[in-house]
């Protein structure tokens, strides 16, 4: 979020839709820049594309904007200078990047369009920035505040399933498949669970998906976006989920 300090007003705000996209304060600052009428719709309108298999964003430009931010001097051309004559602070979630990736490092953007303050919600546990971030911005000369307490706290459950993608793992070298035995002690878990009513479901939707005619057709169907992202966040929160695909092909004749 990008707010204005005189006057307490928020100029724009944003956030992450899917990876290959621009961060969330570099939503924020399109809109806060005059690129888009709204960050967050914006960015919604990025999710929407992925959960109809990929299909153009029609009537945005947001695809635009995207590849140009991307592009060498595409920041400075976006955002140079935006906010040199007026006090503004960025709120972040998550402790701006200062790697290039997919995209450009986020950091850079609050550099470029001169933002006096950034307050950091949580800090990247990513080896790649784990304060780089921080002082990418502070060398900028631009204050940075680290949030404490509940508002931490907040800033921590909401990038939660992120931490635990990218943090690194002290996998045991000796750690093997699953085996025989490990099934069998799967199968008993969720068989207790399932007889308690404790057993996390997760249905195909047919309404949000297409349906195979028939079963050789479904390893050809596109996976809804949002259908997906689901059953990652069950995973990551129960671990023994049961997928039923029963929907997936139509009837048989």
């Amino acid at each position: 979020m990008i707010v204005r300090d005189d006057t307490d007003t928020v100029l724009g705000s944003g956030f992450h839709p899917r990876a290959g996209f621009p961060h969330a304060e570099v939503f924020a600052l399109l809109e806060a820049a005059g690129h888009v009428p709204s960050g967050v719709e914006a960015a919604k309108a990025v999710v929407a594309s992925g959960e109809s298999g990929g299909l153009p964003m029609e009537d945005s430009i947001v695809p635009t904007l995207a590849k140009k931010y991307s592009s060498e001097g595409g920041p400075t051309e976006l955002f140079g200078g935006t906010f040199q004559d007026v006090p503004v602070t960025a709120y972040v979630t998550l402790e701006p990047c200062c790697h290039t990736g997919k995209t450009p490092p986020s950091a850079n953007s609050p550099v470029l369009s001169q933002v006096d303050r950034v307050v950091v919600g949580f800090r990247d546990p990513n080896p790649r920035v784990d304060g780089g971030g921080v002082r990418w911005l502070e060398q900028a000369r631009i204050t940075v505040e680290m949030a404490d307490g509940m508002a931490n706290q907040a800033c921590a459950d909401l990038v939660d399933s992120f931490v635990k993608r990218i943090v690194p793992k002290d996998y045991d070298t000796d750690h093997k498949w699953v085996n025989g035995a490990m099934r069998r002690a799967l199968r008993r878990l969720a068989g207790k669970l399932k007889a308690e009513d404790a057993l996390t479901q997760h249905n195909w939707n047919a309404k949000q998906t297409n349906m195979a005619a028939d079963e050789a057709q479904v390893d050809e169907l596109e996976l809804n976006g949002a259908w997906m992202e689901r059953l990652d966040f069950l995973l990551w929160q129960k671990e023994l989920v049961n997928v039923r695909l029963n929907k997936a092909v139509g009837r048989r004749n």
